[in-house]
């Protein structure tokens, strides 16, 4: 928390006392060493508790009431008895509107914890939490994303937010809620920013799963609207303590952007809000290199498997381009794609789902919209199946490196299985508002790992087909895609350029053409209700690329006069490219193409 906030000062002591009246804030250990039953009886039940900021021995807890200055945590190793007791402060936020944050410390890693919140004759119902996991490269850590949630005037956000409760639970029925270890929201965690929606839309929404897993917010636009500083934020948030390797934002942008660690992972939580909060140039450079050492550092720690990061903006949005931030693109994505730890970043601000890969680099980046004001594909055109109809719209835009956008509402869970160092993402959905689904169900799943297996080299074949006395169809195919890892392909990409007359070789950065696609490519929809989406690459061969007239989904491409060379590769659904076709006496296979006229070719973009 910033300056604005007292201090939490939490103290770990044993309880002997018992706790019927007895506010004492010091105790000695009870005679047996079980603790003290607590009877709820003497008290009044207040707002749930809501855990974050969880460390390797520590976690805080926050909670609101009425009235009251009392900040008391009870908690033990066993429900029903509390054998230690944390203290902390408060702060009166507004009227009726006492916030309260205590730190309970002394947590041994992976150990399940019982506990309530005590504020003078209140007290909270008992809830429990898992400490931090160790970095023992053993078992699973698992997390859930949670997206745009600024949305209270119904029950979307609860279905959702109950939709992954009822995930963890009934996925992992032993270890229940607490599969996962925390949850993550990236940005417009409120809608305007007041008191009330704070109490409403945040914390009256997250209810479900705060009390029990440890959260950790971003910075979206929405904490800006009717509080220009977001102080409201930062007094609710506690993050100033969080740092990886001693690494710090500038002292006046600590909780703004911070990293932490969990396990054998690094989660980089970034501010792309820089025109909202005034961020100057110098202050925009100053995260980039926070980042840039972020990056080096955990590249060389060995006890650091992956590296994920979240921010509200994305780094594509084909429903609306103007959502993006070109810092998120072009400083702190390229910044953490210099590491092969880096697994995917996280975006929001359109309201929808969407996943994306790095043309070059193995990681993901996805839009998780969560459940707030939906984006729906009719908001850009009337006929959102038409796909020149959507295209020609100026916020749209169809990515090559998008392999899909839906219409829902959706959140992750992340599974990162330590030992074989494979990360299985799930997206999950209860529908949306127009089609809202009784049970959340799987809507897409992919995956990472370091096996470092990659697909076999291709070779390229060129041929063309006369269609009629003016213009000829080029075809180019890739050979059979082979993986030894089992993996499926995923996508394709060819290239056509000119020879560099001294290496033989095809010039990739300077090409006249490059296609790049995906096994599926799910853009526009058949209506509103359509949660799937249209999969315009359904049924195409994409190991064949066909530059002519009669093709369907085609735009006109003219290449001019000249010799060129053609190039292919494969891409596996791990993200792993083979290398280039090999030309027979050189790295690329090269196949030249001399065309002796000009004629207009058509691209499949």
């Amino acid at each position: 928390m910033k300056p604005l906030n007292l201090k939490a000062i939490a103290v770990s002591v044993t309880l002997a006392l018992a706790m019927t009246g007895c506010n004492s804030s010091s105790s000695n250990n009870s005679q047996d060493g079980s603790g003290i039953p607590f009877d709820p009886s003497d008290y009044v039940h207040i707002n749930d508790p809501y855990l974050m900021s969880a460390q390797d021995d520590s976690i805080v807890v926050s909670w609101r009431t009425d009235a009251g200055s009392e900040s008391k945590v009870l908690f033990g190793p066993k429900p029903g008895l509390y054998t230690n007791e944390a203290y902390g402060d408060s702060q009166r936020l507004g009227y009726q509107y006492h916030y309260h944050t205590t730190t309970i410390e002394g947590l041994t890693p992976g150990t399940t914890y019982y506990y309530r919140v005590i504020t003078d004759n209140t007290t909270s119902e008992e809830f429990s939490f898992v400490a931090a996991p160790s970095e023992a490269k053993e078992g699973n850590l698992r997390f859930l994303v949670i997206g745009d949630h600024q949305y209270a005037e119904d029950d979307r956000i609860d279905r959702l937010v109950k939709g992954a409760r009822y995930v963890l639970e009934t996925e992992y029925p032993e270890e229940g809620v607490h599969a996962a270890s925390l949850v993550l929201n990236n940005g417009d965690q409120v809608d305007r920013s007041t008191l009330q929606d704070y109490q409403d839309t945040h914390f009256g929404k997250m209810k479900y799963l705060s009390g029990e897993l440890p959260f950790y917010t971003a910075l979206g636009n929405h904490e800006y609207y009717q509080d220009p500083t977001a102080s409201l934020y930062f007094a609710h948030f506690k993050y100033d303590h969080l740092d990886y390797q001693g690494i710090q934002p500038l002292p006046d942008h600590v909780e703004e952007y911070y990293a932490f660690k969990k396990g054998r992972v690094l989660f980089v939580m970034l501010n792309t809000e820089v025109k909202l909060n005034n961020m100057t140039g110098d202050e925009m450079v100053r995260q980039g290199q926070w980042v840039k050492e972020l990056v080096e550092t955990a590249d060389q720690d060995d006890s650091i498997d992956w590296i994920f990061a979240v921010g509200h903006h994305p780094l594509r949005s084909e429903l609306g381009q103007g959502d993006e931030e070109e810092l998120v693109e072009r400083v702190y994505t390229a910044e953490l794609n210099k590491s092969e730890k880096f697994a995917m970043y996280i975006g929001a601000h359109t309201h929808n789902y969407a996943r994306g890969t790095f043309r070059d680099h193995s990681g993901y980046h996805i839009i998780s919209g969560g459940a707030s004001f939906d984006e729906y594909w009719t908001k850009r055109s009337n006929t959102p199946w038409d796909y020149d109809s959507l295209v020609s719209h100026g916020s749209v835009n169809d990515y090559p490196d998008v392999s899909r956008t839906q219409q829902l509402h959706n959140f992750q869970l992340v599974d990162i299985d330590l030992e074989t160092d494979e990360v299985v993402i799930q997206t999950w959905s209860t529908g949306n508002v127009v089609n809202p689904l009784p049970k959340p169900i799987l809507m897409d799943e992919f995956r990472l790992n370091k096996s470092g297996i990659l697909p076999d080299k291709p070779s390229v074949a060129v041929s063309t087909t006369q269609l009629d006395m003016e213009y000829d169809t080029l075809e180019l195919s890739l050979s059979d895609y082979y993986s030894s890892s089992g993996a499926e392909m995923f996508s394709t990409e060819f290239v056509i350029g000119k020879p560099n007359p001294y290496t033989n070789k095809c010039e990739i950065n300077t090409a006249e053409l490059n296609v790049k696609r995906d096994i599926e490519n799910i853009f526009g929809a058949e209506s509103d209700a359509d949660l799937e989406g249209i999969d315009r690459n359904k049924d195409q061969d994409i190991s064949k690329l066909y530059i002519g007239t009669d093709h369907d989904f085609y735009v006109d491409y003219e290449l001019p006069d000249g010799n060129y060379c053609a190039i292919g590769r494969y891409r596996d659904e791990l993200q792993r490219w083979s290398a280039w076709s090999e030309l027979h006496h050189s790295t690329f296979t090269t196949v030249m193409l001399n065309l002796s006229t000009s004629r207009r070719l058509s691209h499949f973009l």
